[in-house]
């Protein structure tokens, strides 16, 4: 039976909870969790894992920039662009 761990993201505070195993939060060399956003955001997550770990694994490639992912996904014989926005949570 998998043992879970309640984290806390240093970045932005929300609670992240890591099973053994499968990456629900992102264990870096200081042995911080980031949530998946914040992973992203620092640059420890690539575009397309971010993607496939939200269940989107249709495109081919992807970049991120200022709170934009830009992503391409093969159509014909050239590419369709996708931008997908992250959006951050208000706070009230």
């Amino acid at each position: 039976m998998s043992k879970y761990h309640k984290h806390i993201c240093p970045s932005c505070g929300k609670y992240t909870h890591e099973e053994d195993g499968f990456p629900y939060g992102i264990n870096v060399d200081t042995g911080k969790h980031y949530c998946l956003d914040c992973g992203l955001k620092l640059g420890m997550v690539e575009p397309m894992e971010y993607l496939k770990l939200h269940g989107i694994g249709v495109f081919h490639h992807a970049a991120y920039k200022d709170g934009i992912i830009t992503a391409f996904r093969k159509w014909g014989r050239g590419f369709r662009k996708y931008e997908l926005m992250i959006f951050e949570e208000a706070t009230a």
